[in-house]
């Protein structure tokens, strides 16, 4: 049977548009349309907008200058069948002998401020530590300043804890919660936050409650095999276990409006105290207004992929 190029094209297109529509994806940046090299430094950035979604103006840095380096670099971070080393990622280093912090800021740029249960993600993999504290994480501010006392809703990876990659999480910045169980050196994870009662003022009776919960590639396919949604994360156990969680983190405010709103910042974080050098890999950084939008959608190559799959499996059919 003669088969229709053009036509089978175009569905592959629109089964692909299909496949990708997310509930809503808020922030996204993967840094494949950055260029290799310096995404932010004292003097210049990058385009934040470019190949993004959610962000606008360029990226700008704030840090002790000499002591980080903050380089878009070749490959992306492999996990599974979410994300392909394909592409780039986000390479971020802290010297400790030369300075203490450096942050990567970009501004959201959002149709409507969002209230309700944020989701965020992001993968990343260590390849160092600080012998001393270290730490590398995003946070939302309400300021492009480095100034911890404005951020919020901070997703840690590393919660600058001695020698070790202890991930935490803090909803009003007002302490950080260490997770339970530590994260390994050259091991990619996916983070996962959530964020209840966004840009509502939170009392007693309605609190703020942000959990973090990070998991290795082999985690991930036991996560999507039993559901892809919260119940499954919040009844798993802690563990190096394919049925388990690498670690859990939670943390509770009871007063004060959080906002994550047009306007507001989204900041990457990595820092090291006086000993030791601190450089992970991070990747996909994503904010949604569901699980699905942040951990379970793979990136859209993997998609096609699917879709040219079964697009031929079709056409073998109808010969």
């Amino acid at each position: 049977m003669k088969i229709n190029l053009r036509k089978t094209l175009v569905i592959a297109g629109t089964l692909l548009a299909a496949s990708s529509i997310q509930a809503a994806i808020l922030v996204s940046e993967n840094y494949d349309s950055k260029a290799t090299g310096t995404l932010a430094n004292s003097s210049s950035g990058q385009d934040a907008s470019l190949g993004s979604i959610g962000l606008t103006g360029d990226y700008d840095f704030n840090g002790d200058g000499a002591g980080q380096n903050l380089n878009v670099v070749a490959g992306g971070l492999a996990f599974s069948t979410y994300s392909s080393a394909s592409g780039n990622s986000l390479q971020a280093t802290s010297f400790g002998t030369k300075g203490t912090g450096g942050v990567a800021v970009a501004q959201l740029s959002l149709a409507a401020d969002y209230t309700g249960t944020l989701y965020s993600s992001y993968l990343i993999n260590f390849s160092s530590i600080a012998s001393g504290s270290g730490a590398g994480y995003t946070r939302i501010t309400s300021t492009s300043g480095a100034t911890s006392g404005a951020s919020r809703l901070s997703l840690r990876a590393d919660a600058a804890t001695n020698n070790v990659i202890t991930p935490g999480v803090s909803y009003d910045n007002s302490s950080v919660v260490d997770g339970m169980n530590n994260l390994a050196i050259d091991t990619t994870y996916m983070m996962i936050g959530r964020y209840t009662n966004v840009g509502t003022a939170l009392s007693g009776s309605t609190e703020g409650v942000a959990t973090m919960f990070a998991l290795t590639a082999d985690q991930w396919d036991s996560f999507i095999a039993g559901g892809g949604d919260d119940a499954y994360l919040d009844g798993a156990s802690v563990g190096t276990g394919s049925g388990q969680i690498s670690a859990w983190a939670e943390d509770t405010a009871t007063a004060g409006t959080f906002s994550f709103a047009n306007g507001d910042f989204v900041q990457t974080v990595v820092a090291a105290s006086s000993s030791g050098t601190e450089t992970f890999r991070i990747d996909n950084m994503l904010y949604g207004t569901s699980l699905a939008d942040v951990a379970v959608i793979p990136e859209p190559s993997t998609v096609l992929l699917g879709v040219i799959g079964a697009l031929a499996l079709l056409i073998c059919r109808r010969r």
